[in-house]
Protein backbone atom coordinates (compact mmCIF):
# COMPACT_ATOMS: atom_id res chain seq x y z
CA UNK A 1 0.00 0.00 0.00
CA UNK A 2 2.79 2.38 0.84
CA UNK A 3 4.66 1.73 -2.40
CA UNK A 4 1.55 2.26 -4.56
CA UNK A 5 0.76 5.54 -2.76
CA UNK A 6 4.27 6.86 -3.37
CA UNK A 7 4.07 5.88 -7.01
CA UNK A 8 0.81 7.84 -7.36
CA UNK A 9 2.30 10.95 -5.78
CA UNK A 10 5.38 10.73 -7.98
CA UNK A 11 3.24 10.38 -11.08
CA UNK A 12 1.05 13.33 -10.07
CA UNK A 13 4.11 15.50 -9.46
CA UNK A 14 5.50 14.58 -12.88
CA UNK A 15 2.20 15.52 -14.58
CA UNK A 16 2.06 18.89 -12.77
CA UNK A 17 5.67 19.66 -13.72
CA UNK A 18 4.95 18.76 -17.33
CA UNK A 19 1.88 21.04 -17.39
CA UNK A 20 3.87 23.93 -15.93
CA UNK A 21 6.62 23.39 -18.49
CA UNK A 22 4.14 23.43 -21.35
CA UNK A 23 2.49 26.64 -20.01
CA UNK A 24 5.84 28.40 -19.69
CA UNK A 25 6.78 27.41 -23.21
CA UNK A 26 3.45 28.70 -24.56
CA UNK A 27 3.72 31.99 -22.59
CA UNK A 28 7.25 32.64 -23.75
CA UNK A 29 6.46 31.81 -27.34
CA UNK A 30 3.26 33.94 -27.63
CA UNK A 31 5.00 37.27 -28.56
CA UNK A 32 6.99 35.42 -31.13
CA UNK A 33 3.86 34.19 -32.90
CA UNK A 34 3.13 37.72 -34.30
CA UNK A 35 5.70 40.04 -35.86
CA UNK A 36 6.05 43.44 -34.11
CA UNK A 37 4.60 46.51 -35.93
CA UNK A 38 6.46 49.84 -36.01
CA UNK A 39 4.58 53.18 -36.01
CA UNK A 40 5.60 56.82 -35.84
CA UNK A 41 3.97 59.56 -33.81
CA UNK A 42 4.86 63.22 -33.55
CA UNK A 43 4.23 65.83 -30.85
CA UNK A 44 4.63 69.62 -31.19
CA UNK A 45 7.68 70.81 -29.32
CA UNK A 46 5.48 73.22 -27.32
CA UNK A 47 3.71 70.31 -25.57
CA UNK A 48 4.82 69.58 -21.97
CA UNK A 49 6.35 66.23 -22.93
CA UNK A 50 7.58 63.70 -20.36
CA UNK A 51 11.04 62.17 -20.59
CA UNK A 52 10.96 59.56 -23.37
CA UNK A 53 13.95 57.47 -24.33
CA UNK A 54 14.59 54.29 -26.29
CA UNK A 55 13.09 51.41 -24.38
CA UNK A 56 10.24 53.43 -22.85
CA UNK A 57 7.13 51.29 -22.44
CA UNK A 58 4.18 51.38 -24.86
CA UNK A 59 0.88 50.65 -23.09
CA UNK A 60 -2.36 49.42 -24.61
CA UNK A 61 -5.25 49.06 -22.23
CA UNK A 62 -2.86 49.46 -19.31
CA UNK A 63 -0.73 46.50 -20.43
CA UNK A 64 2.76 46.53 -21.87
CA UNK A 65 2.48 46.07 -25.63
CA UNK A 66 5.76 47.42 -27.00
CA UNK A 67 8.61 49.86 -26.53
CA UNK A 68 10.04 53.08 -27.93
CA UNK A 69 12.78 52.56 -30.48
CA UNK A 70 14.01 56.11 -31.20
CA UNK A 71 13.25 59.82 -30.76
CA UNK A 72 14.28 62.83 -32.81
CA UNK A 73 13.51 66.54 -33.31
CA UNK A 74 12.45 67.25 -36.89
CA UNK A 75 11.11 70.22 -38.87
CA UNK A 76 7.92 69.12 -40.54
CA UNK A 77 4.93 70.86 -42.16
CA UNK A 78 2.08 71.65 -39.83
CA UNK A 79 -0.33 70.12 -42.37
CA UNK A 80 -2.84 73.00 -42.26
CA UNK A 81 -5.03 73.84 -45.21
CA UNK A 82 -3.43 76.52 -47.33
CA UNK A 83 -4.34 78.25 -50.57
CA UNK A 84 -3.30 76.50 -53.80
CA UNK A 85 0.21 77.45 -54.85
CA UNK A 86 1.37 78.41 -51.34
CA UNK A 87 3.88 76.57 -49.18
CA UNK A 88 2.92 74.88 -45.93
CA UNK A 89 4.11 76.27 -42.62
CA UNK A 90 6.99 74.44 -40.94
CA UNK A 91 7.28 73.73 -37.22
CA UNK A 92 9.47 71.67 -34.90
CA UNK A 93 8.08 68.32 -33.77
CA UNK A 94 9.23 65.51 -31.45
CA UNK A 95 9.06 62.40 -33.69
CA UNK A 96 8.89 59.08 -31.80
CA UNK A 97 9.34 55.67 -33.44
CA UNK A 98 7.91 52.76 -31.44
CA UNK A 99 7.04 49.14 -32.00
CA UNK A 100 3.86 47.38 -30.91
CA UNK A 101 2.71 43.79 -30.97
CA UNK A 102 1.63 42.65 -34.40
CA UNK A 103 -1.71 41.30 -33.20
CA UNK A 104 -2.72 44.81 -32.05
CA UNK A 105 -4.00 46.59 -35.18
CA UNK A 106 -3.85 50.38 -35.02
CA UNK A 107 -6.65 52.18 -36.91
CA UNK A 108 -6.63 55.51 -38.75
CA UNK A 109 -8.41 57.17 -35.81
CA UNK A 110 -6.01 55.87 -33.17
CA UNK A 111 -4.76 58.19 -30.44
CA UNK A 112 -1.35 58.26 -28.75
CA UNK A 113 -0.69 59.99 -25.42
CA UNK A 114 2.67 60.69 -23.77
CA UNK A 115 2.33 60.21 -20.01
CA UNK A 116 4.72 60.55 -17.10
CA UNK A 117 4.53 58.73 -13.75
CA UNK A 118 3.18 60.87 -10.89
CA UNK A 119 6.43 60.51 -8.93
CA UNK A 120 8.74 61.13 -11.87
CA UNK A 121 10.79 58.80 -14.04
CA UNK A 122 10.77 57.83 -17.72
CA UNK A 123 7.55 58.47 -19.56
CA UNK A 124 5.34 56.01 -21.41
CA UNK A 125 3.24 56.02 -24.56
CA UNK A 126 -0.41 55.13 -24.09
CA UNK A 127 -2.08 53.95 -27.30
CA UNK A 128 -5.80 53.82 -28.10
CA UNK A 129 -6.16 51.59 -31.16
CA UNK A 130 -9.28 53.33 -32.56
CA UNK A 131 -12.46 52.01 -34.21
CA UNK A 132 -12.14 53.07 -37.87
CA UNK A 133 -12.38 50.50 -40.62
CA UNK A 134 -9.13 51.60 -42.27
CA UNK A 135 -5.91 50.41 -40.69
CA UNK A 136 -2.93 52.66 -40.07
CA UNK A 137 -0.46 52.44 -42.92
CA UNK A 138 3.26 51.96 -42.40
CA UNK A 139 4.11 55.44 -43.79
CA UNK A 140 1.47 57.28 -41.75
CA UNK A 141 2.54 59.55 -38.90
CA UNK A 142 0.12 59.70 -35.98
CA UNK A 143 -0.65 63.17 -34.58
CA UNK A 144 0.10 62.91 -30.88
CA UNK A 145 -2.48 64.10 -28.38
CA UNK A 146 -1.83 66.65 -25.70
CA UNK A 147 0.13 64.91 -22.89
CA UNK A 148 -1.93 63.58 -20.02
CA UNK A 149 -1.09 62.89 -16.42
CA UNK A 150 -0.23 64.88 -13.32
CA UNK A 151 3.22 65.90 -14.54
CA UNK A 152 1.80 67.28 -17.80
CA UNK A 153 -0.86 69.15 -15.88
CA UNK A 154 1.78 70.62 -13.57
CA UNK A 155 3.93 71.59 -16.53
CA UNK A 156 0.90 73.17 -18.23
CA UNK A 157 0.11 75.11 -15.09
CA UNK A 158 3.74 76.21 -14.81
CA UNK A 159 3.73 77.30 -18.45
CA UNK A 160 0.48 79.22 -18.05
CA UNK A 161 1.71 80.83 -14.83
CA UNK A 162 5.00 81.69 -16.51
CA UNK A 163 3.17 83.43 -19.35
CA UNK A 164 0.70 85.20 -17.09
CA UNK A 165 3.36 86.29 -14.57
CA UNK A 166 5.65 87.71 -17.24
CA UNK A 167 5.83 91.40 -16.39
CA UNK A 168 7.41 92.25 -19.75
CA UNK A 169 4.37 91.00 -21.67
CA UNK A 170 1.65 93.71 -21.62
CA UNK A 171 -1.03 91.10 -22.42
CA UNK A 172 -0.18 88.87 -19.43
CA UNK A 173 -2.02 89.03 -16.13
CA UNK A 174 0.93 90.64 -14.36
CA UNK A 175 1.39 93.07 -17.27
CA UNK A 176 -2.28 94.08 -17.09
CA UNK A 177 -2.00 94.53 -13.31
CA UNK A 178 1.12 96.68 -13.78
CA UNK A 179 -0.71 98.77 -16.37
CA UNK A 180 -3.62 99.29 -13.98
CA UNK A 181 -1.18 100.28 -11.20
CA UNK A 182 0.71 102.73 -13.42
CA UNK A 183 -0.42 106.22 -12.43
CA UNK A 184 1.15 107.71 -15.57
CA UNK A 185 -1.46 106.05 -17.81
CA UNK A 186 -4.73 107.97 -17.86
CA UNK A 187 -6.81 104.80 -18.38
CA UNK A 188 -5.29 102.94 -15.41
CA UNK A 189 -7.17 102.25 -12.21
CA UNK A 190 -4.65 104.13 -10.06
CA UNK A 191 -4.88 107.22 -12.32
CA UNK A 192 -8.67 107.11 -12.03
CA UNK A 193 -8.36 106.76 -8.24
CA UNK A 194 -6.04 109.79 -8.22
CA UNK A 195 -8.57 111.82 -10.20
CA UNK A 196 -11.38 110.63 -7.93
CA UNK A 197 -9.40 111.59 -4.83
CA UNK A 198 -8.62 115.00 -6.37
CA UNK A 199 -12.33 115.50 -7.04
CA UNK A 200 -13.09 114.33 -3.49
CA UNK A 201 -10.54 116.80 -2.11
CA UNK A 202 -12.14 119.58 -4.17
CA UNK A 203 -15.58 118.59 -2.87
CA UNK A 204 -14.40 118.50 0.75
CA UNK A 205 -12.66 121.87 0.30
CA UNK A 206 -15.85 123.37 -1.11
CA UNK A 207 -17.85 121.81 1.72
CA UNK A 208 -15.43 123.26 4.27
CA UNK A 209 -15.90 126.69 2.71
CA UNK A 210 -19.68 126.25 2.74
CA UNK A 211 -19.61 125.42 6.45
CA UNK A 212 -17.53 128.48 7.38
CA UNK A 213 -19.90 130.85 9.25
CA UNK A 214 -17.51 133.79 8.70
CA UNK A 215 -18.20 133.88 4.94
CA UNK A 216 -21.49 135.50 4.01
CA UNK A 217 -21.83 133.41 0.83
CA UNK A 218 -21.32 130.11 2.65
CA UNK A 219 -24.13 127.64 3.16
CA UNK A 220 -23.81 127.71 6.95
CA UNK A 221 -23.94 131.53 6.99
CA UNK A 222 -27.10 131.47 4.86
CA UNK A 223 -28.54 128.83 7.17
CA UNK A 224 -27.78 131.06 10.19
CA UNK A 225 -29.46 133.99 8.41
CA UNK A 226 -32.49 131.83 7.63
CA UNK A 227 -32.69 130.73 11.26
CA UNK A 228 -32.52 134.40 12.33
CA UNK A 229 -35.45 135.14 10.01
CA UNK A 230 -37.32 132.14 11.40
CA UNK A 231 -36.69 133.40 14.93
CA UNK A 232 -37.96 136.83 13.93
CA UNK A 233 -41.10 135.27 12.42
CA UNK A 234 -41.74 133.13 15.50
CA UNK A 235 -41.23 136.18 17.75
CA UNK A 236 -43.74 138.12 15.66
CA UNK A 237 -46.18 135.22 15.86
CA UNK A 238 -45.72 135.08 19.63
CA UNK A 239 -46.45 138.83 19.86
CA UNK A 240 -49.56 138.36 17.70
CA UNK A 241 -50.81 135.58 19.99
CA UNK A 242 -50.76 137.75 23.14
CA UNK A 243 -54.39 138.60 23.94
CA UNK A 244 -53.44 141.62 26.11
CA UNK A 245 -52.04 143.62 23.17
CA UNK A 246 -54.61 145.67 21.25
CA UNK A 247 -52.71 145.34 17.96
CA UNK A 248 -52.34 141.55 18.23
CA UNK A 249 -54.24 139.18 15.94
CA UNK A 250 -55.63 137.19 18.87
CA UNK A 251 -57.05 140.37 20.44
CA UNK A 252 -58.69 141.32 17.13
CA UNK A 253 -60.09 137.80 16.71
CA UNK A 254 -61.55 137.96 20.22
CA UNK A 255 -63.11 141.32 19.47
CA UNK A 256 -64.54 140.04 16.17
CA UNK A 257 -65.97 136.97 17.88
CA UNK A 258 -67.52 139.16 20.58
CA UNK A 259 -69.12 141.35 17.91
CA UNK A 260 -70.35 138.22 16.11
CA UNK A 261 -71.84 136.88 19.33
CA UNK A 262 -73.59 140.19 19.97
CA UNK A 263 -74.96 140.20 16.42
CA UNK A 264 -76.18 136.63 16.79
CA UNK A 265 -77.82 137.57 20.08
CA UNK A 266 -79.59 140.51 18.41
CA UNK A 267 -80.70 138.26 15.54
CA UNK A 268 -81.98 135.71 18.02
CA UNK A 269 -83.88 138.46 19.89
CA UNK A 270 -85.39 139.75 16.63
CA UNK A 271 -86.44 136.24 15.63
CA UNK A 272 -87.92 135.64 19.07
CA UNK A 273 -89.89 138.90 18.98
CA UNK A 274 -91.17 138.30 15.45
CA UNK A 275 -91.79 134.59 15.65
CA UNK A 276 -95.52 134.90 14.79
CA UNK A 277 -95.03 137.15 11.70
CA UNK A 278 -92.19 134.93 10.51
CA UNK A 279 -94.40 131.88 11.00
CA UNK A 280 -97.19 133.55 9.02
CA UNK A 281 -94.73 134.53 6.28
CA UNK A 282 -93.43 130.99 6.01
CA UNK A 283 -97.00 129.67 6.01
CA UNK A 284 -97.93 132.10 3.23
CA UNK A 285 -94.84 131.06 1.28
CA UNK A 286 -95.80 127.42 1.71
CA UNK A 287 -99.35 128.13 0.46
CA UNK A 288 -97.93 130.11 -2.46
CA UNK A 289 -95.63 127.24 -3.34
CA UNK A 290 -98.51 124.80 -3.07
CA UNK A 291 -100.62 127.04 -5.35
CA UNK A 292 -97.80 127.23 -7.86
CA UNK A 293 -97.34 123.49 -7.70
CA UNK A 294 -101.02 122.50 -7.98
CA UNK A 295 -102.53 125.26 -10.15
CA UNK A 296 -100.00 127.38 -11.95
CA UNK A 297 -97.68 124.55 -12.93
CA UNK A 298 -100.58 122.52 -14.36
CA UNK A 299 -101.64 125.50 -16.47
CA UNK A 300 -98.07 126.08 -17.61
CA UNK A 301 -97.75 122.40 -18.47
CA UNK A 302 -100.93 122.59 -20.59
CA UNK A 303 -99.75 125.78 -22.30
CA UNK A 304 -96.35 124.26 -23.09
CA UNK A 305 -97.76 120.91 -24.25
CA UNK A 306 -97.08 120.50 -27.97
CA UNK A 307 -99.97 118.08 -28.36
CA UNK A 308 -102.44 120.74 -27.09
CA UNK A 309 -103.52 122.74 -30.16
CA UNK A 310 -104.94 125.54 -27.98
CA UNK A 311 -101.74 125.80 -25.95
CA UNK A 312 -99.25 128.64 -26.12
CA UNK A 313 -96.40 126.50 -27.43
CA UNK A 314 -98.57 125.07 -30.25
CA UNK A 315 -99.60 128.60 -31.26
CA UNK A 316 -95.97 129.69 -31.17
CA UNK A 317 -95.13 126.80 -33.50
CA UNK A 318 -97.97 127.81 -35.86
CA UNK A 319 -96.85 131.45 -35.81
CA UNK A 320 -93.26 130.38 -36.46
CA UNK A 321 -94.40 128.28 -39.41
CA UNK A 322 -96.33 131.25 -40.81
CA UNK A 323 -93.34 133.55 -40.30
CA UNK A 324 -91.14 131.04 -42.10
CA UNK A 325 -93.65 130.87 -44.97
CA UNK A 326 -93.81 134.70 -45.12
CA UNK A 327 -90.02 134.91 -45.14
CA UNK A 328 -89.93 132.33 -47.92
CA UNK A 329 -92.45 134.43 -49.91
CA UNK A 330 -90.40 137.57 -49.25
CA UNK A 331 -87.30 135.74 -50.41
CA UNK A 332 -89.10 134.69 -53.61
CA UNK A 333 -90.39 138.28 -54.13
CA UNK A 334 -86.89 139.71 -53.56
CA UNK A 335 -85.40 137.21 -56.01
CA UNK A 336 -88.09 138.13 -58.58
CA UNK A 337 -87.47 141.85 -58.02
CA UNK A 338 -83.73 141.31 -58.38
CA UNK A 339 -84.27 139.43 -61.64
CA UNK A 340 -86.64 142.17 -62.95
CA UNK A 341 -84.17 144.88 -61.93
CA UNK A 342 -81.33 143.01 -63.61
CA UNK A 343 -83.33 142.58 -66.83
CA UNK A 344 -84.72 146.17 -66.92
CA UNK A 345 -81.72 147.96 -65.48
CA UNK A 346 -81.35 150.31 -68.45
CA UNK A 347 -85.06 151.19 -68.50
CA UNK A 348 -85.04 151.81 -64.76
CA UNK A 349 -81.99 154.05 -65.13
CA UNK A 350 -83.73 155.99 -67.96
CA UNK A 351 -86.90 156.34 -65.88
CA UNK A 352 -84.90 157.60 -62.89
CA UNK A 353 -83.02 160.02 -65.15
CA UNK A 354 -86.31 161.32 -66.58
CA UNK A 355 -87.71 161.70 -63.08
CA UNK A 356 -84.61 163.61 -62.03
CA UNK A 357 -84.86 165.84 -65.14
CA UNK A 358 -88.56 166.47 -64.51
CA UNK A 359 -87.78 167.28 -60.89
CA UNK A 360 -85.10 169.73 -62.01
CA UNK A 361 -87.52 171.44 -64.44
CA UNK A 362 -90.20 171.69 -61.78
CA UNK A 363 -87.68 173.03 -59.30
CA UNK A 364 -86.47 175.66 -61.81
CA UNK A 365 -90.02 176.68 -62.73
CA UNK A 366 -91.06 177.01 -59.11
CA UNK A 367 -88.00 179.13 -58.35
CA UNK A 368 -88.74 181.33 -61.42
CA UNK A 369 -92.36 181.81 -60.40
CA UNK A 370 -91.40 182.56 -56.81
CA UNK A 371 -88.91 185.18 -58.00
CA UNK A 372 -91.36 186.76 -60.54
CA UNK A 373 -94.90 185.95 -59.56
CA UNK A 374 -96.28 188.87 -61.63
CA UNK A 375 -95.33 187.15 -64.85
CA UNK A 376 -98.26 184.84 -64.31
CA UNK A 377 -100.64 187.73 -64.91
CA UNK A 378 -98.47 189.92 -67.25
CA UNK A 379 -96.27 188.93 -70.18
CA UNK A 380 -92.61 189.97 -69.82
CA UNK A 381 -91.12 192.55 -72.22
CA UNK A 382 -89.07 191.45 -75.23
CA UNK A 383 -85.73 192.37 -73.65
CA UNK A 384 -86.53 190.30 -70.59
CA UNK A 385 -87.61 187.40 -72.83
CA UNK A 386 -84.25 187.45 -74.62
CA UNK A 387 -82.50 187.56 -71.26
CA UNK A 388 -84.63 184.64 -70.12
CA UNK A 389 -83.64 182.69 -73.25
CA UNK A 390 -79.98 183.30 -72.43
CA UNK A 391 -80.55 182.11 -68.84
CA UNK A 392 -82.40 179.05 -70.12
CA UNK A 393 -79.49 178.20 -72.45
CA UNK A 394 -77.06 178.51 -69.54
CA UNK A 395 -79.33 176.28 -67.41
CA UNK A 396 -79.46 173.66 -70.19
CA UNK A 397 -75.68 173.81 -70.47
CA UNK A 398 -75.40 173.26 -66.70
CA UNK A 399 -77.85 170.35 -66.95
CA UNK A 400 -75.80 168.83 -69.79
CA UNK A 401 -72.63 169.19 -67.71
CA UNK A 402 -74.38 167.48 -64.78
CA UNK A 403 -75.44 164.62 -67.07
CA UNK A 404 -71.88 164.28 -68.33
CA UNK A 405 -70.68 164.07 -64.72
CA UNK A 406 -73.27 161.39 -63.97
CA UNK A 407 -72.28 159.41 -67.07
CA UNK A 408 -68.57 159.59 -66.20
CA UNK A 409 -69.36 158.48 -62.64
CA UNK A 410 -71.32 155.47 -63.97
CA UNK A 411 -68.47 154.58 -66.33
CA UNK A 412 -65.97 154.72 -63.47
CA UNK A 413 -68.26 152.50 -61.39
Amino acid sequence: MTESRNAFQVGLAVLVAAAIFVAVIIFLSTPMLFAATTFRVRFPHTYPMPLLEPGSIVLVGGQKAGAVESLDLELQPIRKRTEPGTTEAIDLFVVVSARIRGDLKMRRDCKVYAEAPPLGGPGTLRVELGNAEQLLRADDIVEGEFPAGLTAAIQTVNSVLGRELNGQDPNSLLGLVKQQLDARQAASLVAKLHRSMEDFNAVTSAARMQFDPQQRGALLAKLNLSMDHVNAVTAALRDQTEAQRSDAIVFKVHRALDALNNSLAEVFGILSDNRAPIHETLTHAARTAETLDTRVMDGLAREFDVANAAGLLAKVHVAADRINATLANLSAVSETARDVAALNRDKINDTLSNLKQTSDHINTSVKFVLRRPWLIFKAPPESESRQKDIFDAAARFAEAAARLDDASAELRA
